[in-house]
């Protein structure tokens, strides 16, 4: 499956996810993400509202084309902020658990994909975990979206949580399902 490909042509995400498109924009060129969402006829969106997830994936992939893949990770960054997520999140297990809750949550409309958690266990006081995300947003937005979560829920005294796209396994960004993501810390 192509990246920037909706799975169904019904399926909705929040306004949510249009405004963190736009809050992606550094200030300084944020006019550039107005005018692409104005393109695609998502102006004024409002977070409680639902759009057709074809649309924002086309203005997605136009700010890609121009910006490339920062820009994607910087709005899948900023989604996990503003994105709805269970209540009961305390942590990053939680977190890594829900991601596929939380993504089920912020859409509907039809099959939009689905992220699968395994937990690989602890060595050496790290922790380490596998997402799977067959998800059709391109695989840049999750590796902001997963960066995003890991700041929010990151426990005190742990440095950092290391996310890394594992290049053995397949890739969306090749024409495949899924990507697949490792992630440890402790």
């Amino acid at each position: 499956m192509a990246q920037f490909q909706v799975f169904e042509p019904n399926v909705e995400v929040l306004g949510q996810a249009v405004l963190a498109f736009l809050a992606a924009f550094p200030p300084d060129i944020k006019f550039a993400g107005e005018e692409i969402l104005g393109r695609h006829g998502l102006i004024n969106a409002s977070p409680g509202d639902y759009y057709r997830v074809q649309t924002l994936l086309d203005a997605m992939k136009e700010a890609f084309d121009r910006l490339g893949n920062q820009m994607m990770f910087r709005t899948g960054f900023r989604f996990a902020a503003e994105a709805r997520a269970p209540e009961r999140w305390s942590s990053l297990d939680d977190c890594w658990e829900g991601v596929d809750l939380a993504h089920q949550m912020n859409h509907r409309g039809g099959h939009v994909g689905k992220w699968t958690y395994t937990d690989e266990g602890s060595t050496g006081g790290l922790r380490k975990v596998k997402l799977v995300s067959a998800s059709h947003y391109p695989c840049h937005f999750d590796l902001g979206l997963l960066e995003g979560f890991a700041k929010k829920f990151r426990p005190a005294g742990v440095v950092d949580v290391l996310i890394r796209h594992d290049d053995a396994q397949p890739c969306r960004q090749h024409g495949e399902s899924s990507c697949t993501y490792r992630i440890t810390w402790g």
